[in-house]
């Protein structure tokens, strides 16, 4: 044996004897605390340090502090351990099915994804995605705030979505667990033949526990079905390696308050249309176009009388001058009156105000047949 090889060895004993240390330290008065050196089927070995010991068929167990996962005598004690090509934070449950899972566990895998509550197998393999949690997040805090900067962005355009944002629903919903009994059987078909027993039922106990807590939720939630989303903002919506769909609800807000400003557009347009076709002066009277025109079951006539007029009328005439309908005790201020289609016969009319004598305006009407 090398000197560098001797140097190492002894180095790797003096960290054995300072981690035995610190457990036994740490577990004060627990006769059963042991650090163990085990060897596992693969050729290589394993370190556990803490109460009770490993089943050493996990291959890819490499390193643990605490109580062994993979045993129900262990329910509702904590692990942490190097497992399943990643860091596993945990505590062991035995409540659902017949195997053992890890509940409230954070599970980080070696390219930086990390999962809370989440099954090591079930984290999503989402371009860009690194922290997904199963479960509610509360936060006790005054904002969450995301990199908008300018610099970090290139191609900006404008969004106009208003006819598109009017496409999609709404819904509420109650959560249900369909998704979880999927992902499941998904799972026993891929990995039936190729897990070891042991993590394939920690990880089949495991969706069941999600199963159970999902269908007993009986809050009523709202949101968007992303089926329907994606038909509209395709952009707004992922879809990760287990073909399950989610929704950048906070990538909505932009779209939101572009759609709200070009609603204000619109209005402030038609109320400029409504203040060119409304009389300047109060005092001065007005005859508006019917709508619609032509008609064929009612038609609407508009108006404007000032309060100090003394007598109105609307007078309807055929093309060749005849007066063949009278409309007093007209209304003051902005009023109409409504003219149906059995009133008269079809074709062409005129229409004209009268205010205490004087001729207001004239306008054209077509009443159709049925």
């Amino acid at each position: 044996m090398s000197k560098k090889q001797k140097a190492s060895k002894k180095l790797m004993q003096q960290i054995m004897i300072v981690l035995v240390t610190i457990s036994i330290s740490a577990f004060g008065g627990f006769n059963e605390i042991k650090a163990q050196v085990l060897e596992i089927p693969t050729g290589s070995k394993m370190i556990h340090i803490g109460k009770n010991d490993l089943n050493t068929s996990w291959n890819n167990h490499t390193l643990n502090f605490g109580q062994g996962p993979n045993t129900s005598a262990n329910a509702g004690l904590w692990f942490i351990g190097v497992m399943y090509e990643g860091l596993n934070i945990g505590k062991v449950s035995n409540t659902v099915g017949t195997g053992t899972a890890l509940e409230n566990s954070i599970y980080i895998k070696p390219d930086g994804r990390v999962g809370i509550n989440y099954l090591e197998w079930a984290i999503p393999n989402t371009p860009g995605g690194k922290l997904f949690v199963d479960g509610d997040i509360y936060m006790n805090g005054n904002k969450v705030q995301i990199v908008s900067d300018r610099r970090y962005k290139r191609d900006i355009k404008p969004i106009n979505n208003l006819d598109n944002l009017f496409k999609i629903n709404s819904v509420q919903y109650k959560v249900s667990g369909e998704g979880e009994r999927e992902k499941l059987e998904l799972f026993k078909q891929n990995n039936k033949n190729n897990l070891e027993e042991e993590r394939f039922n920690l990880v089949v106990s495991g969706f069941e526990r999600k199963i159970v807590e999902k269908e007993s939720d009986t809050n009523t939630y709202f949101g968007f079905i992303a089926q329907e989303l994606r038909e509209v903002f395709p952009n707004l919506v992922t879809e990760d390696d287990k073909g399950f769909l989610s929704v950048n609800y906070i990538g909505l807000i932009p779209v939101l308050v572009d759609a709200i400003k070009e609603l204000n557009a619109k209005i402030e347009k038609l109320e400029g249309k409504n203040k060119e076709t409304m009389p300047t002066k109060l005092s001065a009277a007005a005859l508006y176009q019917n709508n619609p025109n032509p008609f064929t079951e009612s038609t609407e006539i508009r108006y404007y009388i000032p309060d100090n007029t003394t007598n109105a009328v609307i007078c309807i005439y055929d093309m060749v001058g005849g007066q063949i309908m009278k409309i007093d005790n007209l209304s003051r201020g902005y009023s109409s009156v409504t003219l149906h289609g059995n009133q008269l016969k079809a074709g062409m009319y005129m229409y004209s105000l009268f205010v205490d004598g004087k001729e207001i305006d004239t306008k054209r009407m077509i009443l159709t047949d049925k």
